[in-house]
């Protein structure tokens, strides 16, 4: 424990250093306005079409949005195609309010789901994009 307590020193020690040489060099400040401007860039890039975020683009920077999904499967699409003994083994092993998806892909690959209801059943929900600034030349923030 004191070898946490003294690594925990040490860091505090070079945060603090690490502090007082932004402040001194006036680079807290501009940090602060970049994270306002990125998170700005990242609202407005969310809500933007894939021409708008192309031609966004500068000399330096260009907008990359990612959109991701998220697995989950259709309850009723599993007690419609669902064998009477794979429903019960979802219901007591996957099923909450949603099925649970690594517990559902555990049992299908452990064949006690058919890969036919697992393709039957499969949607993807779309999430939040997210959102890169990417600077060209490889000298930006990815």
């Amino acid at each position: 424990m004191a070898k946490l307590k003294e690594a925990v020193e040490e860091y505090s020690a070079i945060a603090r250093r690490l502090d007082r040489a932004r402040e001194s060099a006036g680079i807290g400040p501009i940090e602060e306005e970049m994270r306002e401007a990125e998170a700005n860039v990242k609202t407005l890039a969310r809500e933007a079409s894939g021409a708008d975020v192309e031609n966004a683009a500068t000399a330096h920077f260009r907008i990359r949005v990612d959109r991701p999904f998220r697995k989950i499967y259709n309850v009723e699409m599993i007690r419609k195609w669902a064998t009477k003994d794979e429903l019960k083994i979802i219901e007591n092993e996957a099923l909450v309010v949603e099925v649970k998806t690594d517990k559902f892909e555990e049992l299908v690959t452990a064949g006690m789901i058919s890969r036919a209801l697992k393709q039957r059943a499969f949607r993807e929900e779309p999430l939040a994009p997210r959102v890169s600034i990417i600077k060209i030349n490889g000298k930006g923030k990815e």
